[in-house]
């Protein structure tokens, strides 16, 4: 009896070796792509004008125009997508990507900061 769990248990660490070898391979490209297509739709959703945080978005940051924020916004989420899809550019895409990042997060705190002494229209 104690043979056969034995045996078992070296099948069963080969299975999860390769699983993980796998893994090790494929996890991050397919990560990269799988965030890729989703700025890719998200921001083709904003260049289009369906997208139904378009508001929230022209809201945030009121002092400019929403026409062409909104539309750059999901101009540069689909240019970081591709970047990421096409594994072309990716230095670039990170850096849009971390400078969106930042801006959204300035914005949020600019928002509930000032909200009640300036900003009218804020988020």
């Amino acid at each position: 009896m104690r043979n056969v769990v034995d045996k078992g248990m070296v099948a069963l660490d080969t299975w999860d070796r390769q699983v993980r070898l796998l893994m090790r391979r494929v996890g991050v490209p397919a990560l990269r792509i799988s965030v890729g297509v989703v700025f890719i739709w998200f921001g083709g959703l904003k260049v289009l004008d369906v997208s139904p945080v378009s508001d929230l978005v022209a809201n945030t940051v009121y002092w400019l125009d929403a026409s062409w924020v909104v539309t750059a916004l999901g101009v540069m989420e689909v240019l970081v997508g591709l970047c990421l899809v096409t594994r072309r550019f990716l230095r670039l895409a990170l850096l849009w990507f971390a400078s969106s990042c930042w801006a959204r997060s300035w914005c949020s705190w600019w928002c509930r900061t000032w909200r009640s002494a300036r900003a009218t229209r804020c988020c």
